[in-house]
């Protein structure tokens, strides 16, 4: 037996596959949208403060709000941003040393061309840990937002 497009039961069928179609766009353009805007949930950023000593520190944030590198103390706001325009031009293909603490962790430092250090890592409980926080400095550091708290 064949259905006529004007039967009832066509136009059900019909109207079903519409449906699903429409869904199944719909969740395309979610997922789309999603990508999208993901550059915005995942990038880093730079955070600057005030100690209780009164001097600047920054920290340099991952996507998910975990700090990868802390600065150490400027007396004058611009001191900081220029130790944060340092981490930038440096962290792509900066030096980076491994080194191990009293407690035996690992963690790193980021130096500058001139040999200064310019950034220190957290503790990490392994090796492989290490390395993976200096890749994250790596992807993080070149396009991260500077926010002063």
């Amino acid at each position: 037996m064949k259905l006529r497009k004007s039967e009832p039961i066509y136009v059900l069928a019909f109207g079903l596959k519409s449906i699903g179609f429409w869904i199944l766009k719909l969740k395309v353009l979610c997922c789309w949208y999603k990508l999208i805007n993901q550059k915005n949930i995942t990038m880093g950023k730079f955070t600057i403060f005030t100690g209780n000593d009164d001097q600047y520190y920054f920290n340099l944030k991952a996507g998910n709000g975990e700090v990868i590198l802390r600065s150490e103390g400027y007396k004058a706001k611009a001191g900081c941003d220029n130790g944060i325009a340092s981490v930038k031009k440096n962290a792509g293909d900066g030096k980076y040393e491994t080194k191990t603490a009293a407690n035996g962790k690992a963690f790193f430092v980021l130096k500058a061309g001139n040999g200064e250090v310019i950034g220190t890592s957290q503790m990490y409980a392994t090796g492989s840990g290490c390395a993976n926080g200096i890749e994250s400095v790596k992807k993080n550091a070149a396009d991260a937002e500077i926010v002063v708290e």
